[in-house]
């Protein structure tokens, strides 16, 4: 599987399933905590799949460039 298509590592969790994590650890005080790491995951995978998208758009972009040619050297043809 190249990288290209390797799935993410951390995948967004459930709110019912934040809430049953927080629900065991809180007698240690760590719920916020937890919180904050839940959504710097998301944050990220936000930022790593906008960046996947935008490598995309340029490969296609280059890509097209190859094909295109302006009309003046169409009519040479």
């Amino acid at each position: 599987m190249s990288k290209e298509t390797k799935p993410l590592k951390y995948l967004s969790v459930l709110p019912e399933k934040k809430k049953q994590i927080a629900n065991i650890y809180k007698e240690y005080q760590v719920t916020e905590y937890i919180e904050q790491l839940y959504d710097l995951i998301d944050y990220q995978m936000k930022i790593i799949n906008d960046q996947r998208k935008q490598i995309i758009a340029d490969k296609h972009k280059e890509a097209w460039k190859h094909y295109y040619k302006s009309l003046d050297e169409y009519n040479k043809s």
